[in-house]
């Protein structure tokens, strides 16, 4: 079978631009969650992308001429994966007219209680996404007397699981609308909160 990234390699291998390459795999990898599975049901983000020949179509005028994305990733002064990916997403939200706002702070007597990574158009009314793009390492032993979980998946930081980080975007993250700081922030109503989350799972 062929694996995802050895068609990633086929599809896009014409693109030369790195960030262009990196922006063809936030869009077109596949998610780390199953969107059919009960724990996150309905709350799993879709990207909805043109077809393919007009994203490729799109991705090789900007490759030809990529400065409008590489003064969008200059705005922002953090590297790290998380905020690439998100820099990234953004560049792409905002080309497709849906971005309404992008890193959204909101805070309560001077302190920050939370941050919308993403609002989007949806009629006249807003859509919350989140993003997480992480790399985890499969440590569960073998043979162990349980079954494995998400918490069996640990980032570059041990304190970091998978499961910890979808606890925390799904019950902590997504509900940041319903705050009372929050909705005094937004004018329009927030109909549905979901995440997008990308990476890669290595086993041993």
């Amino acid at each position: 079978m062929e694996t995802y990234q050895a068609r990633f390699h086929h599809e896009w291998q014409h693109l030369q631009d790195v960030h262009v390459r990196a922006l063809a795999w936030i869009l077109t990898s596949p998610g780390l969650l199953d969107s059919a599975c009960e724990l996150w049901r309905d709350k799993i983000a879709d990207l909805n992308l043109p077809e393919k020949i007009s994203l490729d179509i799109w991705l090789q005028q900007l490759d030809r001429q990529p400065t409008a994305l590489h003064e969008a990733l200059a705005l922002h002064k953090h590297r790290r994966l998380g905020h690439y990916a998100e820099n990234l997403l953004a560049f792409f939200l905002h080309h497709q007219g849906l971005l309404y706002a992008h890193g959204l702070q909101v805070h309560e007597r001077g302190t920050t209680i939370g941050e919308f990574d993403f609002l989007l158009h949806q009629g006249e009314d807003l859509l919350h996404w989140e993003i997480a793009s992480k790399f985890y390492l499969f440590v569960a032993e073998q043979g162990g007397a349980r079954e494995s979980d998400l918490y069996d998946y640990l980032g570059p930081n041990l304190a970091d699981t998978l499961g910890s980080k979808m606890g925390k975007i799904f019950q902590q993250q997504l509900a940041l609308a319903q705050h009372p700081e929050a909705q005094k922030l937004l004018p329009k109503q927030v109909l549905e909160a979901r995440a997008l989350v990308k990476g890669w799972l290595f086993y041993r």
